[in-house]
């Protein structure tokens, strides 16, 4: 089971009569896929989490702009509820078919959710008002300790304790495959254009937002910001 990644924003001033009008901001400004457009679905839930859900709609056939997603969510302001969605955008993979490892530029679904101040006993304060479930922490940090802990540092790690979501043997057969220099090099290229959309994308909305604090965190590393960057920092 795969590690994920997250991303929390803290707005200043942000209240019942204002949270969704920004969320909508913050929906605008996120990258999504030119092949999966728009907004896929629309749960709302009051309360708190082990609430059956007010709302749940699926618009995978007909995706939403964030304006027609906004005046159905709106229906359902309250300060003790939260409103999720799906998007999907860009990222390189790589996928193993037959004996042949391949990289793709395909469509991740995320998840952004917007906690309102009085849901679920104020998890914002945990989580953000505003929440990004980012994909799988490997899309950002790489699998099996391949990619260097920091500038200049050995790309090829020991397997042992660096759970990936891979089978051993799977992850056995990845390692086999970086063994090769300029593959090594490729999988820190890709890794990091999809570190450039995840920060472009969160710098972009500390600008265009009254952004308090943002926070970049994942499930198996113990500081994921500076992995990324420090990831981003090595020389291919």
């Amino acid at each position: 089971m795969s590690n994920y990644a997250y991303a929390g924003f803290w707005l200043r001033g942000l209240s019942e009569a204002n949270m969704l009008e920004d969320f909508r901001k913050f929906l605008e400004l996120f990258p999504s896929s030119p092949a999966r457009p728009g907004l896929h679905s629309l749960t709302i839930r009051a309360v708190d989490a082990a609430q059956t859900a007010l709302l749940q709609r699926d618009y995978g056939l007909e995706p939403m702009r964030p304006d027609e997603w906004l005046e159905v969510a709106q229906e359902f302001l309250h300060d003790d509820s939260s409103y999720e969605t799906t998007a999907f955008w860009d990222l390189w993979t790589l996928s193993r078919t037959a004996e042949t490892w391949q990289w793709r530029l395909e469509a991740q679904p995320v998840e952004l959710v917007c906690h309102g101040p009085a849901y679920d006993d104020g998890v914002y304060q945990e989580l953000g008002y505003f929440h990004l479930v980012a994909g799988p922490e490997h899309l950002f940090v790489g699998r099996a300790g391949l990619l260097p802990a920091h500038a200049g540092a050995s790309s090829l790690h020991s397997l042992q304790g660096r759970p990936s979501g891979l089978a051993l043997e799977e992850e056995t057969r990845l390692v086999s495959y970086m063994s090769d220099e300029a593959h090594r090099r490729e999988y820190l290229t890709k890794t990091q254009e999809n570190i450039r959309r995840l920060l472009g994308w969160a710098r972009k909305v500390e600008r265009s937002l009254p952004v308090e604090r943002m926070l970049l965190w994942s499930e198996g590393e113990e500081d994921f910001r500076e992995r990324i960057e420090s990831i981003l920092a090595a020389a291919g």
